[in-house]
């Protein structure tokens, strides 16, 4: 079975470099936030907040669940 290997190389503005070794290949890519800030923010109080109770802020619920 082959072993996939990711090495981050560096921290980057954007995200990190980084070594990705699969078998005996080796590639160079760059990761990035895939998110703004305040995405970032609206899914932490999604999956740690309104999951747990789903009838509080169905307004901010709403607004997520059309973007994503």
């Amino acid at each position: 079975m082959p072993v996939i290997t990711i090495r981050e190389e560096g921290k980057t503005e954007t995200g990190f470099e980084a070594t990705l070794r699969f078998a005996a290949e080796e590639n160079f890519v760059t990761i990035t936030e895939p998110f703004t800030t305040k995405e970032e923010k609206e899914l932490e109080w999604y999956f740690e907040e309104w999951l747990e109770c789903p009838f509080s802020d169905t307004t901010i619920a709403q607004r997520g669940s059309s973007k994503y």
